[in-house]
């Protein structure tokens, strides 16, 4: 493969990673939007019905944004060492991604269990 075709693969990758990236947040929000105005009134089975689906979901985005964010490491590793004038700047880090959604389901959930268990004043 020359400097052009891994380059043009890279920017495929990229917009995926991207949208992967806005899948994620729209995932998450529309979980924190049915946290917030209508958690307390679903029942035990619909929480959980939620949950779940919210969890499959949300965190199978999330591995694909990892591995994706490998395959963009890779692609610019790879573009680097063909030798290609293009510049590349691989800020890709699949750890960051890991941590950072990872803090967010965390976050998310405990939201849901504060909104349905509220603390007695």
């Amino acid at each position: 493969m020359n400097g052009n075709e891994v380059f043009e693969l890279l920017r495929m990758e990229s917009a995926y990673t991207l949208s992967l990236g806005q899948m994620s947040i729209t995932i998450l929000t529309g979980y924190l939007l049915i946290a917030f105005f209508i958690g307390a009134r679903l029942t035990r089975f619909q929480v959980s019905f939620a949950t779940a689906v919210y969890s499959v979901m949300y965190l199978s985005t999330a591995v694909s944004l990892s591995q994706s964010q490998t395959v963009l490491v890779h692609l610019a590793a790879t573009l680097r060492d063909s030798g290609s004038e293009i510049p590349v700047i691989s800020a890709a880090n699949p750890v960051v991604s890991y941590v950072t959604t990872g803090l967010l389901y965390l976050g998310s959930i405990y939201f849901m269990w504060s909104v349905r268990h509220p603390r007695a004043e």
